[in-house]
């Protein structure tokens, strides 16, 4: 199932929205987080990270490697309490209550929690050119033993 699907599966339940918890497992194992306000005071994020805060009047927060902002009665959607912000790659759901929107919450998948892939890639990259400018100088390699596998798993062998 899509974080796309997952969204829609969890969107229009009415406020308070107790069956959001019936998905908190399903959401763990595709490694999905929901994001969403309750109540006027409360964030809460729930599946593959789990936690809240206090957000009484909006707030924000960092979910892992996400930013999060609680916007309490956001001016471009009157009467909804709550619109979650993230500052990623995320899905939109919803809470209703009496029809109306009550909160657009997020969904979020695992990879963003960490920074994405990307950044550790990046970094690993880095470590390899370094490991490799301290054995050229050196003539060892007693640095990092296990070089030529971490080159052949990040994808930088050279075919020369």
């Amino acid at each position: 199932m899509s974080i796309k699907e997952f969204a829609e599966k969890i969107s229009g339940f009415e406020y308070p929205a107790r069956e959001l918890s019936n998905f908190c497992s399903e959401a763990y194992e595709k490694g999905y987080t929901f994001i969403y306000g309750m109540s006027d005071d409360n964030l809460i994020w729930e599946g593959f990270s789990v936690g809240n805060r206090g957000a009484y009047g909006g707030c924000e927060a960092s979910i892992g490697a996400v930013s999060v902002r609680a916007e309490w009665a956001p001016d471009d959607h009157l009467g909804t309490s709550w619109k979650i912000h993230v500052d990623c790659d995320h899905e939109v759901f919803t809470i209703v209550e009496d029809g109306d929107v009550f909160c657009y919450g997020a969904v979020i998948d695992k990879s963003e929690l960490v920074g994405g892939e990307s950044d550790l890639k990046l970094a690993l990259k880095e470590l390899v050119s370094i490991v490799e400018i301290h054995q050229k100088s050196t003539g060892n390699n007693f640095a990092w033993a296990e070089i030529e596998e971490a080159k052949r798993c990040l994808d930088l062998t050279k075919t020369n």
